[in-house]
């Protein structure tokens, strides 16, 4: 089985993703394209409005600029794909930093990104994130990331499990951010 960049094991969730660099002072965005997931949620009158390309706008705020999933067919798990616009080298001397922004426009529990995990690539940008909402090209070799440290600015608990995902419970889940940081030594992230 792959190891995804998020796995959703949530019905329902919405989230905005922002890479950066974890500086002493300040963070520097890692800029991203060719979202894509293996669902998103659609809405018949506005087709799109939540689709994994809107992850990528450069905007952390708002229903509108998600991804969401709701599967009534009680599909838990789902994963969506980012390609780094340039290839990415850390040399593990800088800490990374992932700020996963939990916008549902419900912030009640369960409307929450329930348990997660990122990973990363150095494979050909070529070969994965075709670009599709649904049904999209996901499949690539995945490292998976083992967090340092894992927060939440709304109150969550984040639990860090044996397979490195983090699972998240409690908190009122009005509109937190989800911090996770780690350090990486390797060449050519895509």
């Amino acid at each position: 089985m792959n190891s995804p960049l998020i796995n959703i094991n949530r019905l329902t969730a919405a989230a905005v993703l922002a890479v950066a660099f974890a500086m002493p002072t300040h963070a520097a965005n890692v800029p991203l394209q060719s979202a894509t997931a293996t669902y998103s949620q659609e809405n018949p009158e506005l087709p799109g409005l939540w689709g994994a390309y809107k992850t990528i706008d450069g905007n952390a705020a708002g229903a509108f600029t998600s991804w969401a999933i709701y599967r009534a067919d009680g599909i838990q798990a789902e994963s969506i794909v980012w390609e780094t616009q340039s290839d990415l080298t850390l040399d593990g001397t800088l800490p990374l930093r992932f700020d996963l922004h939990q916008q549902d426009g419900i912030p009640t529990p369960g409307h929450n990104l329930g348990r997660f995990r990122l990973s990363y690539t150095t494979d050909d940008r070529s070969q994965f994130a075709d670009g599709l909402s649904n049904g999209g090209d996901v499949s690539a070799n995945w490292v998976v990331i083992a967090p340092a440290t894992v927060v939440s600015t709304g109150g969550e608990t984040m639990t860090i499990l044996p397979d490195a995902s983090v699972l998240v419970s409690g908190g009122t889940n009005a509109y937190p951010i989800y911090t996770v940081t780690t350090t990486l030594a390797v060449s050519g992230i895509t």
